[in-house]
């Protein structure tokens, strides 16, 4: 089993059919049986007959959505070898270096979600902006659209309700542990993630990250983070609405950094 599991954004936009989620969770199953990071795996053949228990389906329908991950670009090799007692399949996936999102495995696991809801929680994701669990969006039929539910759906309000997500304003937010903003725990990340969790508990949308902000943020706040908690108590209790971290420089350390966004081009620092 892997540490993590790296699903790529565009699943979005590969995964079109009916089956789309129960795809999505299958190419997740079969990611999960590698080494973190890496391009190929081996399963047992067996291994589709636990896939379609998983996935309440028959063998027969996994086979057809692997060959749909395939089709898709998803899957980029499908190999068939002997171990010493069984029948072996090796799939080759696509190099991730950019573009791809990060969940943990319990998340596979996870009784309390149909196989549906987690599919639809792996494409919210897969749309949030890089680095966060949020992204906004401007009518809820958008939001819809953007991770394939029918526009008469009730999966929001049921995943709402399951406490798997928020909305502040018009932005969703992921709330699941097994969704991590990073996988390093390093200053700048951790300083990040107490402010994003701090706009949280305000309703607040949190900011997007900054490196230069964060750059100043770690000079003060390094391995003080009881100080940096208490500082956002004391000099942020009025957060405007659509907060950055340009806004706690000047808050907390009374200086603005010269460029306010600069995307990184991964989602994790790892």
């Amino acid at each position: 089993m892997s540490d993590y599991i790296q699903i790529p954004n565009d699943i979005t936009t590969k995964l079109t059919k009916v089956s789309k989620y129960k795809e999505a969770n299958l190419y997740a199953n079969i990611r999960n049986t590698i080494n973190s990071n890496r391009d190929t795996t081996n399963a047992k053949e067996k291994m589709k007959l636990k896939y379609a228990e998983r996935l309440n389906v028959h063998e027969k329908t996994i086979e057809n959505y692997i060959k749909e991950l395939y089709r898709v670009g998803l899957i980029s090799g499908i190999h068939k070898t002997w171990g010493i007692d069984h029948r072996v399949n090796i799939y080759e996936f696509p190099k991730l270096d950019h573009d791809y999102f990060i969940v943990y495995p319990p998340f596979l696991e996870d009784i309390n979600l149909s196989i549906e809801e987690k599919g639809v929680m792996l494409f919210i994701k897969a749309n949030c902006e890089k680095g966060t669990n949020h992204f906004s969006f401007n009518t809820l039929a958008e939001l819809k659209k953007k991770i394939g539910i029918g526009k008469n759906s009730k999966m929001l309000d049921i995943l709402k309700s399951k406490g798997y997500i928020r909305f502040i304003d018009k932005t969703i937010i992921i709330t699941n542990e097994n969704f991590p903003l990073y996988l390093k725990k390093t200053v700048d990340n951790t300083i990040y993630h107490i402010i994003y969790n701090y706009c949280l508990y305000k309703n607040i949308v949190p900011p997007l990250k900054e490196e230069m902000a964060l750059t100043y943020l770690n000079e003060k706040y390094a391995d003080k983070y009881d100080d940096l908690m208490k500082d956002l108590v004391n000099k942020c209790k009025n957060l405007p609405k659509n907060v950055s971290l340009s806004y706690f420089c000047q808050a907390l350390l009374n200086r603005i950094p010269e460029n306010r966004y600069q995307p990184n081009e991964h989602h994790y620092i790892m």
